[in-house]
């Protein structure tokens, strides 16, 4: 008997969407939402009270994520999510913070007095909604891996960088060939621009005038295949 496939969803086509990007389909995926997370949060978050509890309980983001929220240039909702951390810190002894710099620090501090009395640290609520995000690529690729419509979408995509790529394969019982394919080939591609690179680039370090523009450029690829998109 010929074995069901599954039924496309909003999910699928979001998946196959992120294949269009100029990147790493999945690091695309995963930027997208939370830049909605963010943009939802100074829309409608900053006074929701069970978000509040739990951004409290964590000591506010963590650093990296606080520096995505200052991005966004809303110092108003900085304030407001900020000064309950800010007060609690002060309230045991820690120095005042200056600046937005300062309340990272707070809520360091914040963290640290809780785990000092040997109590779990919440997790930064971005980082939850990030991991969220991750797991649900990963969940909608793997259910439809063997979609063909979904193997011909990533064939014009530029694939996977080597963190993703690490991810998806890790959650499969089998690597399907389409996919080993398309990254070896990727990768094939990567090796002989950075071959091309060093060979044609004189000692001064500028490239030759007959090098193309991508190939002058493919350092730029190469640290993005392996480390991701930056953010």
């Amino acid at each position: 008997m010929e074995k069901k496939k599954p039924e496309k969803h909003v999910h699928f086509f979001k998946l196959v969407d992120s294949f269009s990007a100029a990147g790493c389909p999945f690091c695309f995926y995963v930027q997208n939402r939370m830049q909605r997370y963010f943009e939802t949060l100074l829309y409608e978050g900053v006074n929701d009270r069970a978000f509040r509890r739990k951004f409290n309980a964590a000591g506010g983001f963590c650093k990296r994520h606080v520096g995505q929220l200052g991005s966004y240039n809303d110092g108003l909702a900085v304030a407001i999510l900020y000064q309950p951390i800010l007060e609690k810190a002060v309230s045991k002894g820690a120095p005042r913070p200056r600046g937005v710099a300062g309340l990272r620090g707070v809520a360091g501090t914040f963290r640290a007095s809780r785990t000092s009395r040997g109590r779990k640290a919440a997790v930064c609520p971005a980082c939850e909604a990030e991991a969220a995000s991750r797991d649900a690529y990963v969940r909608v690729f793997t259910h439809f891996v063997e979609d063909d419509e979904l193997a011909a979408a990533y064939g014009h995509s530029p694939g996977f960088c080597h963190p993703h790529y690490r991810q998806i394969t890790a959650s499969l019982t089998s690597v399907p060939e389409w996919l080993e394919d398309a990254q070896a080939k990727a990768l094939s591609q990567l090796a002989d621009g950075v071959d091309r690179l060093i060979e044609f680039s004189n000692f001064t370090g500028e490239a030759a005038t007959n090098l193309s523009r991508e190939d002058q450029l493919v350092w730029k690829r190469l640290i993005r295949r392996l480390y991701g998109e930056p953010e």
